[in-house]
C-alpha cells in the first residue's frame, strides 16, 4: 500500500499519488431530498412564478417570494409614513389627532433602524405594505379628524412605545406599522 502525500503551496493542493489497495468507491445512486414536515414552508420553483407554500393548517396560504420585503425597504417604508405623519399633524385641525400622529412618526423613527431575518420580514410583509399604501394616499388627504373611540383604541395602541419603546419584539412593531395605517387611513 502505498501513502497518499499532499502538498500545499500557495493554496494549492496538489496529491502526488493516488494509488491505494482499496476497492474502487462505488458511485451513490441520486436520493430524492427528504419531503419536509407538514409545518415547514416549503419552495416551490418553476419557471413562472416562485412561492413560499405554508403546510401548516387546513387553510393552503401562498405568499410570493416577490412580495417579501426587504429591510431596506421596510426602512424606506417607515421614513416615509413617518414623515408623512409628521407633516399631516402639522397642518391638521384636531389636536387630538395631531399629538397621536406626532407619537407615531416619533415611535416610527425609534424603528428606523431595525433589521431582521427573513422569516420575521415574511411576517411584516404584508403590514409594510398596508402602510405604504396608507402612506400613498397622504397625497390626496382630506384631512378629517379621528373619532373619538378611534383615539382612544390608537392611543392604547401607543401606551408602550411613550413608556418604554426601548428593544421592540417582533409583535409591537407590527403593532405599530398596523397604528400608523389605521391612523392614516382614519384621517383621511
Amino acid at each position: 500500500m502505498r501513502k497518499q502525500h499532499v502538498k500545499a503551496q500557495y493554496g494549492q493542493i496538489v496529491a502526488s499519488s493516488v494509488a491505494l489497495d482499496r476497492p474502487p468507491a462505488t458511485p451513490r445512486t441520486k436520493v430524492p431530498p427528504p419531503k419536509p414536515l407538514k409545518s415547514q414552508p416549503t419552495v416551490n420553483g418553476t419557471d413562472n412564478d416562485e412561492s413560499l407554500v405554508d403546510q401548516s393548517n387546513d387553510t393552503l396560504s401562498i405568499t410570493s417570494l416577490a412580495s417579501v420585503v426587504t429591510n431596506a425597504d421596510m426602512q424606506a417604508a417607515i421614513k416615509l409614513c413617518s414623515a408623512a405623519l409628521y407633516l399631516l399633524a402639522g397642518t391638521g385641525p384636531d389636536p387630538n389627532s395631531n399629538k397621536l400622529m406626532m407619537q407615531i412618526s416619533t415611535a416610527l423613527k425609534s424603528c428606523q433602524n431595525l433589521n431582521y431575518y427573513l422569516p420575521t420580514l415574511q411576517l411584516l410583509s404584508p403590514h409594510i405594505e398596508r402602510m405604504k399604501a396608507a402612506t400613498a394616499k397622504t397625497k390626496k388627504c382630506r384631512e378629517k379628524a379621528l373619532p373619538a373611540q378611534t383615539l382612544v383604541n390608537l392611543n392604547a395602541n401607543m401606551v408602550w412605545w411613550k413608556y418604554d419603546g426601548y428593544y421592540p419584539t417582533q409583535q409591537r412593531v407590527q403593532n405599530l406599522f398596523n397604528t400608523a395605517s389605521q391612523c392614516i387611513e382614519r384621517y383621511c
